[in-house]
């Protein structure tokens, strides 16, 4: 009985490994998709893992460390990462492609986009479909996009809140642009999310 509990457990940890890996990869390419229809060249984005360093803070070196994020190349073909050392060279870089502020909002908002349409569209293919496996991976995705979306704000907001200084970070980002424009994006994401969360409970 003992063993099958723990191989369940063993199971179920490694769904959401799963889920939650698919959720990052979704919401970085959403970025890049985003960044491709503003007009950045593909030559001069690429998806990669970036180097924080602890100076800059602990947490969220560790939890900005373990995802891949929205690296871009400068003119001598130099990676710049949006790490606090290198956001200044980051936004310069963005601001040769895509000089208006509302297109840029929506490029640092393109990953919760794109992850909010995918996690949504599943959502109602299962309502829809009824069928049992469909329904409860819909469950598992939503649920998961869920706890790290907010895990990964309240992050990113303590981390701006201490550093008073872009984190790299989505909300931060969303935030220097367009403060309004960030809490209604938000307001309708996570609402739109617990609905999914709850028609599928």
């Amino acid at each position: 009985m003992m063993e099958s509990v723990i191989s369940r457990g063993i199971i179920e940890s490694v769904i959401y490994l799963f889920i939650m890996a698919g959720l990052v990869v979704i919401h970085e390419f959403g970025h890049l998709l985003a960044g491709f229809m503003l007009g950045i060249p593909k030559k001069r984005m690429s998806i990669q893992f970036v180097d924080r360093k602890p100076e800059k803070g602990l947490m969220r070196s560790l939890v900005f460390s373990i995802s891949p994020h929205i690296v871009l190349l400068d003119n001598k073909n130099s990676k710049v990462s949006p790490s606090p050392n290198e956001m200044e060279k980051y936004v310069g870089i963005l601001e040769q492609f895509i000089p208006s502020e509302k297109k840029m909002f929506w490029f640092v908002a393109g990953g919760h986009t794109f992850e909010l349409i995918i996690v949504l569209s599943m959502a109602i293919v299962s309502i829809i479909s009824n069928h049992n496996l469909l329904f409860e991976m819909s469950f598992r995705i939503t649920h998961m996009s869920l706890v790290l979306d907010i895990i990964y704000l309240l992050i990113d907001l303590f981390s701006a809140l201490k550093s008073k200084e872009l984190t790299g970070g989505d909300f931060s980002g969303q935030w220097a642009i367009s403060p309004i424009k960030t809490i209604i994006f938000y307001a309708f994401y996570f609402t739109t999310l617990i609905s999914a969360w709850i028609l599928l409970k």
